[in-house]
């Protein structure tokens, strides 16, 4: 299923599809991909690496708090994409809806990588 979901994502951007393209609640698309190969795939078709998930009303009048995703991957701790981001641009010194840089999420395997 997965190598199924990758082929239309590849088509449907080598056909002109906006990688860029967000959601009904501001949510870039790029904060939906389920894999490494599917972000780094909207990357080489341009997808905004420092793309921010705004904050928006989100079920139940809640918000989701204003992030990107190299906040998100340091978090999980992700060595594989972050490293994936930096080599697309993506910044170290972003700021999220807390005041806080990827570094200040970041875990024991991506924590060196992200200080500046």
């Amino acid at each position: 299923m997965e190598s199924q979901n990758l082929d239309l994502l590849k088509y449907t951007l080598s056909v002109g599809a906006d990688p860029n393209v967000k959601g009904e609640f501001g949510t870039p698309i790029l904060f939906t991909t389920r894999n490494y190969e599917q972000t780094a795939l909207l990357l080489q078709y341009g997808a905004k690496v420092d793309a921010r998930n705004t904050t928006q009303p989100f079920h139940n009048y809640t918000t989701v708090p204003d992030k990107m995703l190299l906040h998100i991957a340091a978090k999980q701790d992700n060595l594989k994409l972050v490293n994936l981001l930096l080599s697309y641009g993506a910044s170290r010194k972003s700021i999220d809806y807390f005041g806080k840089m990827p570094h200040e999420y970041a875990g024991p395997k991506t924590k060196k990588i992200l200080q500046f």
